[in-house]
């Protein structure tokens, strides 16, 4: 996120560690659930490795991270806004 301009989240999560939960728990083609998404690190790590996602996250700015970290990844995320 640096690279390109914008505020890291203060609670930053190495992909690595995400993969490994989300490998360790789910199975492909499952949901997973980030209710605190920050900058998207769990649903793009999900979506690469063939699960859905779902991630919530109150700050607008982290929320427009996670799709810019998406997009890179080459992944289609939606923002649904309440």
């Amino acid at each position: 996120m640096r690279k390109l301009g914008r505020a890291p989240h203060p609670a930053i999560l190495p992909a690595a560690v995400a993969r490994f939960g989300i490998l360790l728990a789910t199975e492909p083609g499952h949901c997973v659930y980030d209710p605190f998404s920050g900058s998207g690190t769990v649903p793009v790590e999900a979506m690469k490795l063939g699960r859905y996602a779902i991630g919530s996250e109150r700050s607008r700015e982290y929320l427009e991270g996670s799709l810019v970290r998406a997009k890179l990844a080459g992944i289609e995320m939606q923002q649904i806004a309440a």
